[in-house]
């Protein structure tokens, strides 16, 4: 009895599992907002962090909304590297930055270092999903 008892639980291992809710990201406030460049290249775009979610967005036109699935934070001296997991098409994608605190806050792209992005006012309610 105990050796069916036991098949039972390992046949059905898998699918209780699976059934475990996935665990929802929550980025920390600092990064919470609109970020923009005065970069030329970078004219009318900008990217946004909500609590969950990375938005691109071009002209002013979302480009790209995506979930961020995961995102890592390590302390490099006064800044702090981040890189966001986030999902596209059902593909993972890593978008890899520093934060720094100074002048109230400042991001460099781990690929453009010599880009610097400043928060913009939030529009109220606008990042709060």
């Amino acid at each position: 009895m105990k050796l069916i008892r036991a098949w039972i639980l390992w046949a059905f291992l898998p699918i209780f599992l699976g059934c475990v809710p996935e665990r929802e990201i929550t980025l920390p406030d600092e990064l919470v907002g609109s970020w923009k460049t005065s970069a030329p290249s970078y004219a009318g775009g900008y990217f946004e962090f909500t609590k969950n979610m990375l938005i691109f967005k071009v002209g002013g036109e979302e480009i790209g909304i995506h979930k961020i699935k995961d995102f890592e934070k390590f302390r490099d001296g006064k800044e702090t590297r981040y890189t966001v997991t986030y999902l596209s098409l059902g593909d993972k994608y890593k978008f890899s930055f520093s934060y720094d605190p100074a002048k109230d806050g400042m991001i460099t792209l781990s690929n453009r270092k010599g880009v610097q992005w400043t928060r913009e006012e939030a529009v109220k309610g606008e990042s709060e999903t």
